[in-house]
């Protein structure tokens, strides 16, 4: 008989289970693209607390700044400059809170064509997830984690959404958003 499938949880923390929407395949997927990991001051202070260096030279080693804000660099294969061999996050336990949100980002708690589309590229999410039950397992993943931009943070686009929002959404049992499959 064929290999049992790995159970459906987020790898990203064991306090949130997401069963049946996404289980981690460590493909690095998520890894990959110029610019697309900004990191905020908290992200900033994990991360060189974990490599034991300064924040600034936290960001002189690792990151670039871009309109004020500083983002991690990539590798020249592409992927983020902690994405080792293309098999780990060697900062995976200080990785920052964008990186812990995937795949609950924004767009996919929000929009089912969001979705549908990171469904596409991430053999993680669970083919078939309905739509509702995604956004309210992310949702509560995302508050147990304490994964959340601060109210202040909302001015221009964001992937991560409030502690607020996130409330709403987790609150919502069956009657979020709609019940298309991903």
């Amino acid at each position: 008989s064929p290999p049992p499938e790995p159970a459906l949880l987020n790898m990203n923390s064991s306090a949130a289970p997401a069963v049946g929407v996404f289980a981690c395949r460590c493909c690095g997927e998520c890894c990959r693209g110029q610019g697309g990991i900004i990191l905020s001051r908290k992200d900033s202070t994990r991360l060189a607390a974990f490599l034991r260096v300064s924040v600034p030279d936290l960001h002189a080693r690792y990151a670039e700044e871009k309109r004020g804000k500083f983002r991690l660099r990539v590798a020249e294969d592409g992927a983020c400059i902690f994405f080792i061999n293309g098999t780990r996050c060697d900062v995976h336990a200080a990785k920052p809170d964008i990186c812990r949100a995937w795949p609950f980002f924004r767009g996919n708690l929000e929009d089912p064509s969001s979705l549908a589309m990171a469904a596409e590229g991430c053999p993680g999410i669970a083919a078939g997830a309905r739509f509702a039950d995604f956004a309210v397992t992310g949702a509560r993943s995302l508050l147990a984690e304490g994964v959340f931009i601060d109210e202040c943070e909302t001015a221009g686009p964001n992937s991560l959404l409030t502690k607020a929002a996130l409330a709403r959404l987790a609150g919502a049992g069956d009657d979020a958003g709609s019940g298309e499959e991903a």
